[in-house]
């Protein structure tokens, strides 16, 4: 029964994880899009407030937004982003206007004299126009201009890969997110609108209403997001085993709210998993939502995007909550300083829904499924994508599966489940709200583990071969001896490796480039067996 439900859900999940994008040549405009030039660096955004009136007839939007910074290099100029398709009407500064030139997506904005070092200044952006469609929601972002089983107006938005400058203007890097955020979103009576955070108000107008959501956390431009719907609100809460308490909202379609509330239940024993492993829910002043969307899902901070229709798994639970609430951890907490580190938050995410499975039912069924994710790895290219392009243009799914792998291995190589969860959790406290680069991560785990594992993630982030230990049993003068290599594509990769024969022998070998040799006991011949579902290498038996 499990092995049915594991192939349906993890092909589910294959589709859901792989994008249509290809590998491409890079232009000028990947490096203004996905690198730091000192356009960008000069200076550090503190607070966005974005006003939108969105025409869902016309497909159309037009407001401002507010970017209030702080200037740490004295500058005359400096960058924003929004999308070609979107035309800006004018920029504000101190009440007057100010000169700017676009260049694709990336706008220089030219100040009337230079920004002093530690100064606070904002500028208001007058923009409008028709955004851009998603073709494949959530892969190919943009709008998402639908209507629900009733036929009433049902639209979203998700733009990760393409990044929020798709709809509104912002320094879009992930390096630099703001501290806060205030959303005040426009819809035509009768439909409600949904963003991040808490509703602080909602004004009432002639023909629309105004809905004024704040966030107060430090949140990815790309994780802001609205939907507009026929919506209903179910309110419930998590109540810790301290008592304390965590707001959970669900936002759904009118006619699926009386099912709502029995179907989210499973939210709290994963809540409760995923505290256990990682800490807290990082976001307690804006509490947990989901919002029903017309698209499958996408980890939108403390307004995750839920498509899926309402279908559990055989095991009880949907992979779509499980798989988007643990982002909340890994990519909305901690987040990748750049898009070719992505695989922080796409591997230990994978990761966690098979540790989500562990901590519900047992280790065993863990390994059923990661087994299952182990079938979807490629293996036809790096999981770490290029800096400094805005790279999203992975062919498989490797990030996610293989990634999922490298850790379930890494687990294993620690071999001290104590020390390995808590690495977990003070990855998440060390860098609790802010972003991290791959070498930082993992310089980190290293220093926590007390051993290098430089060759370890340069084994399985940069290079596309599974490792291949090939082994022999040979006797010699009566005694019996396991031979073995480790074929690997790093130079110095070196793994650990712990082998139980059924009688309770324990072999420990360090597999690597070289030849080596062991003596084993005769009754652990006749079931010896590597343990391939606890690391991620390939095994040849030689004779």
């Amino acid at each position: 029964m499990y092995l049915r439900f594991f192939s349906i859900t993890l092909l589910l999940l294959f589709t859901f994880h792989c994008g249509l994008s290809q590998i491409k040549s890079f232009t000028k405009y990947d490096t203004l899009r996905g690198s730091l030039s000192r356009e960008r660096t000069c200076y550090d955004v503190h607070f966005y407030n974005l006003k939108l009136n969105i025409d869902p007839d016309k497909k159309y939007i037009n407001g401002s937004n507010s970017i209030y910074f702080k200037i740490i290099e004295p500058t005359a100029k400096i960058q924003i982003d929004l999308s070609s398709r979107l035309t800006i009407d004018s920029i504000l500064h101190q009440k007057g206007h100010l000169h700017f030139e676009r260049d694709s997506n990336a706008v220089f904005i030219n100040f009337k004299k230079a920004l002093p070092n530690n100064s606070s200044d904002s500028i208001t952006i007058y923009y409008s126009g028709s955004p851009a469609e998603a073709s494949n929601p959530p892969w190919e972002g943009g709008f998402v201009w639908t209507k629900d089983a009733q036929g009433k107006p049902w639209i979203g938005v998700a733009c990760e890969g393409d990044g929020a400058s798709l709809w509104w203007p912002c320094k879009d890097h992930p390096s630099d997110e703001a501290d806060s955020v205030q959303m005040a979103f426009s819809v035509p009576k009768g439909l409600t609108c949904i963003s991040n955070g808490n509703l602080e108000k909602e004004v009432s107008g002639k023909d629309f209403n105004t809905y004024i959501w704040k966030v107060h956390y430090p949140i990815n431009n790309y994780n802001v997001t609205l939907n507009i719907g026929n919506y209903a609100e179910v309110k419930d809460e998590y109540v810790r085993p301290d008592n304390s308490i965590l707001d959970l909202r669900y936002y759904v379609l009118q006619y699926n709210e009386a099912k709502s509330w029995d179907y989210f239940q499973q939210v709290k024993p994963m809540l409760k998993c995923f505290e256990h492993y990682f800490g807290k829910y990082p976001f307690p002043k804006d509490g947990y939502a989901i919002v029903e969307t017309p698209y499958l899902g996408m980890e939108h901070q403390s307004a995750i995007s839920y498509g899926n229709k309402f279908r559990k798994n055989m095991l009880g639970y949907d992979y779509i909550v499980i798989h988007e609430s643990a982002h909340e951890w890994w990519g909305n907490n901690v987040t990748a300083c750049d898009h070719g580190d992505l695989w922080i938050q796409e591997s230990f995410t994978t990761y966690a829904e098979a540790l989500f499975v562990e901590c519900i039912f047992d280790f065993n069924t863990s390994v059923k499924y990661l087994l299952r994710q182990r079938n979807y790895i490629k293996n036809s290219e790096p999981i770490k994508g290029p800096s400094n392009v805005n790279y999203h243009y992975w062919k498989d799914s490797d990030m996610y599966y293989k990634g999922s792998w490298m850790l379930h291995t890494l687990r294993s190589v620690i071999d001290n489940d104590s020390l390995w969860f808590s690495i977990l959790k003070e990855i998440q406290d060390q860098f609790s709200q802010k972003q991290i680069c791959s070498d930082e991560l993992i310089n980190f785990i290293s220093q926590k583990g007390m051993i290098n594992l430089r060759p370890f993630f340069n084994q399985y982030l940069l290079h596309t071969a599974i490792p291949v230990l090939k082994y022999k049993i040979e006797r010699k003068k009566g005694k019996y001896y396991l031979i073995y290599k480790l074929n690997a594509s790093e130079k110095d990769f070196a793994l650990p490796i712990k082998i139980k024969s059924k009688n309770g022998n324990t072999i420990k070998i360090i597999a690597e480039n070289i030849v080596k040799k062991v003596e084993i006991e005769e009754n652990s011949i006749e079931d010896f067996k590597i343990p391939t579902d606890l690391y991620y290498i390939s095994v040849e038996k030689l004779n």
